[in-house]
């Protein structure tokens, strides 16, 4: 069949005439594809938007509603806080003490602002700790607050003073083994210890004090170091001990084991010539030991 018999839409035409070709443009595969992908962009648009907006009322929602359980969680304790603070079986019937030696019961109850009868959940562990641990004397202590006895028990560790000795400002303190300050010395309080002199620069051997003073007993000194009226470092690196009978003794600290054993020797020798007595002072310093005796009488 040629060409001219062709017909479109039902009609027949002759060979004389073209064929009825349809061209408007609503009827193009390419436009329709291109208005369904709009319309369905423009409504996945209008989908997120409903998405987002939801989204966000429910953060919302839940956000009032975290809010406002939190208030009223507050509001309950709260409450409750102050119906327990202020029921009289929570009353402070007991208050224990123990372990202090230096620190007056009655100081530590009026720094505490501690008495009988007032709730026992009226005060903060944390706090009393932290105001007790601000006193010099105090090592380490426990606080224990038992509600249903009635009872707060503090155990307190004080330091142990070994000496005295004097601040920069010229006050007088207690200081523990290694020269590190305590608490000032009270008429109160006073004990008789050790004066220690620290020249400037002489920390650092001040915290070998117990190391250096046990070597000397561990070697069997005949002298009773831990009974000396004075103790003193000094910048030359030497440590001068001055005993209750005014004899000095004074080590170098560099080879102090050298020091003291060649020191040991020099007064086992006195010891057994009698002179020992006269003994006013000894000095070993390097490989040498100097010894000053008191002058016998004519």
């Amino acid at each position: 069949m040629g060409l001219n018999s062709l017909a479109f839409n039902g009609e027949k035409t002759g060979s004389a005439s073209r064929p009825k070709v349809i061209a408007s443009k609503k009827y193009f595969p390419a436009e329709r594809l291109r208005r369904n992908l709009r319309t369905r962009g423009q409504n996945e648009r209008r989908r997120g938007l409903w998405r987002r907006v939801a989204s966000t009322l429910r953060w919302s929602g839940g956000l009032a509603l975290g809010l406002c359980l939190v208030c009223g969680l507050s509001l309950a304790l709260v409450s409750a806080y102050r119906k327990i603070t202020g029921n009289g079986y929570f009353a402070l019937k007991n208050i224990e003490i123990t372990g202090n030696r230096h620190l007056r019961q009655e100081d530590i109850l009026t720094l505490l602002q501690l008495k009988t009868g007032m709730n026992i959940f009226s005060f903060s562990i944390r706090d009393m700790e932290h105001l007790l641990a601000g006193r010099g004397w105090v090592r380490s202590l426990s606080i224990q607050r038992e509600a249903a006895e009635g009872v707060i028990r503090i155990r307190i560790l004080e330091h142990e003073p070994k000496y005295w000795t004097r601040r920069p400002d010229g006050s007088l303190n207690y200081a523990d083994e290694r020269g590190l300050y305590i608490a000032p010395v009270e008429a109160g309080n006073m004990a008789a210890l050790p004066l220690l002199e620290m020249e400037p620069g002489t920390e650092n051997t001040a915290a070998r004090l117990p190391e250096l003073l046990e070597s000397l007993t561990g070697l069997g000194f005949p002298l009773s170091v831990r009974n000396a009226a004075q103790i003193r470092l000094t910048e030359a690196g030497t440590m001068e001990i001055t005993l209750h009978k005014g004899q000095r003794l004074i080590v170098g600290l560099n080879n102090w084991e050298r020091n003291i054993l060649h020191m040991l020797k020099v007064i086992e020798d006195l010891s057994r010539r009698g002179e020992l007595k006269h003994m006013l002072e000894i000095r070993a310093h390097g490989r040498d030991v100097w010894v000053s005796l008191q002058q016998k009488p004519a």
